[in-house]
């Protein structure tokens, strides 16, 4: 039964919409219910109106148990809307002053469902919602959700590169790295192209090896990933003054490789160095702090998409870390941050950090530097979500006492 304190709880998130709906189901719920479902989700509240100071005026529905029949109805009908991801709970009748209004809690589509749409076309049929209310999608919002839907989008073998367009000095230090982690291991014995196809960096297709996207990714050439990739952009700023950027690190500098790898190894290496300058190296190696940093710095390029229009961006000050990815986060943020996200969208990167010690390789990482912050009184991570373009963004403030 949903009860009043639900009404003002999504009144206080701007996650609501009021409908008259006094003798039928107006198109307007429907173009809602698409939205809620492709942002985060909300509530349809039939029989009332929302006024201009956000108060609800209710007006009551006539036969509520004939409209939700009618919902229902509809709802079930992939020739008019392409997934209902409701349950019997979600829909209640709810009497007010002596007025029976429809409560309908939309949750969240999962990503396998994304986008929701009305209609056969989901470029044509697609809303979401932001501050403003509900709109129609834009042809890359509808890509990117899409795109959402695709498990392991980076195993996709690159037929047009080849091993060639990897970046040999990044590979050699990643070996390096995996040796002293897994020493005797017996892919240690096997040839480089051998040892990427284990990690799934690579494949062999008619004697020629090519690598997969993450193998690109991970150790490729920015010139490159970018052919792939043509938003592919890394940047870490720091800034030592206001307004003033020092030790800029972009992947498009020509002075580096421009990949994934040797990008994480620079900037945790500068992020750890600077904040903890004060610790000895085996007392650095083992802080709290530095594997909070890690988790999120891994955790934005795991789940990275790749292909969206906006940069992998890194912004340091003197006492927090702002990390932001290009893409949505694909599940209810509460959820992420007590469970994990287990599904990132690039499963062979997180198993290529993952065998050379970084990140938790089963998606926990969030909730652990979250209960290590706590555990320590390191600070607090922040997990937020934009629109226009889709980003996810981890903010650690870190508490003063840990940089002494």
């Amino acid at each position: 039964m949903m009860r009043l304190s639900q009404i003002a709880y999504y009144q206080e998130k701007n996650s609501i919409k009021a409908e008259k709906a006094e003798k039928g189901l107006p198109r307007s719920i429907w173009e809602s219910y698409s939205a809620f479902a492709n942002t985060f989700g909300g509530l349809l509240l039939l029989g009332a109106e929302e006024m201009p100071d956000h108060t609800l005026q209710i007006s009551g529905v006539q036969e509520p148990e004939r409209r939700i029949q009618e919902f229902w109805h509809l709802a079930n009908n992939t020739e008019f809307l392409s997934a209902n991801i409701l349950s019997d709970e979600k829909i209640n009748i709810q009497e007010i002053d002596g007025k029976k209004i429809i409560g309908i809690e939309i949750p969240r589509a999962a990503s396998a469902y994304r986008p929701v749409y009305l209609g056969k076309d989901p470029y044509e049929g697609s809303f979401r919602r932001d501050r403003s209310g509900v709109y129609h999608c834009t042809a890359l919002e509808v890509d990117g959700m899409l795109r959402g839907r695709k498990k392991g989008r980076d195993k996709r073998v690159l037929g047009n590169f080849t091993f060639q367009n990897l970046d040999r000095e990044t590979i050699a230090r990643y070996r390096q790295r995996f040796a002293q982690i897994h020493p005797g291991h017996p892919w240690l014995s096997l040839t480089k192209e051998e040892f990427l196809e284990k990690l799934g960096g690579g494949q062999k297709i008619e004697g020629k090896w090519h690598p997969t996207a993450a193998g690109l990714l991970m150790f490729g050439e920015e010139q490159a990933i970018i052919r792939e990739f043509p938003s592919y952009f890394l940047a870490y700023r720091e800034l030592k003054e206001k307004n003033h950027w020092e030790d800029v690190v972009l992947s498009t500098s020509g002075d580096w490789s421009g990949n994934l790898c040797d990008f994480y190894s620079c900037i945790h290496g500068k992020m750890t160095a600077s904040f903890l300058s004060f610790l000895g190296p085996a007392e650095m190696e083992a802080s709290p702090l530095r594997k909070v940093i890690r988790e999120i710095l891994v955790n934005a390029i795991i789940h990275a998409d790749y292909e969206d229009s906006y940069e992998l961006r890194v912004l340091k000050n003197k006492d927090r870390v702002v990390v932001t990815n290009p893409g949505e986060l694909g599940m209810v943020k509460e959820e992420a941050i007590k469970h994990g996200v287990q599904d990132a969208k690039n499963p062979i990167l997180r198993e290529m950090f993952s065998w050379i010690g970084i990140g938790q390789g089963t998606g926990e990482g969030l909730p652990m530097a979250i209960a290590l912050c706590k555990k320590y009184h390191l600070g607090e991570i922040q997990l937020q979500e934009q629109l226009h373009p889709d980003t996810v963004t981890l903010k650690l403030k870190i508490q003063p006492d840990c940089l002494k």
